[in-house]
């Protein structure tokens, strides 16, 4: 079954095994174990409209990106010092669609990843920005506009913070 004529559901359990779901039949379509150096899958989210890649957050702090088509990673980047929690993706389209990667860790951080887009082996995921401003675990984040990248972040210290993002130059 090829993965475009199917609707998928993708879930992730906790020895770090990804599953993908047939959602009209409910059978298994396929499976992918996580490495083990890059921890089991806390976080999922989508990264391109076409739900061929996704991105996944882990308990090492690696932030992976996962290729449906491909049925494996396509990077990885240790971004944390402690798991993910959350998990946006800028989904505006275009060019950009897919390029910013924003996660939360438990130790309250939050961490900006820029995707380079090369091809191949010249694709990377680059940390360039982690910030501190909750007290507690980060537990959501949001990307509220696809243009900038501002995003809205929250955590257990029941604060919900506004980013404004210095990365870019627009």
């Amino acid at each position: 079954m090829r993965w475009q004529e199917t609707n998928t559901l993708i879930s992730a359990n906790e020895s770090g095994t990804l599953v993908g779901h047939d959602v009209r039949s409910g059978e298994v379509c396929w499976s992918y174990e996580t490495p083990s150096a890059t921890g089991r899958v806390c976080a999922l989210g989508s990264l391109t409209k076409d739900g061929d890649e996704m991105v996944l957050g882990h308990d090492t702090g690696h932030v992976s990106i996962f290729s449906v088509r491909k049925t494996g990673l396509v990077m990885s980047s240790k971004v944390h010092e402690d798991e993910v929690r959350g998990l946006a993706v800028n989904g505006g389209g275009g060019r950009r669609e897919g390029t910013t990667i924003v996660s939360t860790c438990s130790d309250g951080t939050c961490a900006v990843s820029l995707r380079a887009e090369g091809g191949g082996e010249a694709s990377a995921l680059r940390c360039v920005a982690r910030l501190k401003g909750h007290d507690n675990k980060g537990l959501c984040v949001t990307l509220v506009s696809a243009v900038d990248d501002t995003f809205i972040s929250s955590a257990a210290d029941g604060r919900v913070l506004l980013w404004s993002p210095p990365w870019r130059s627009n």
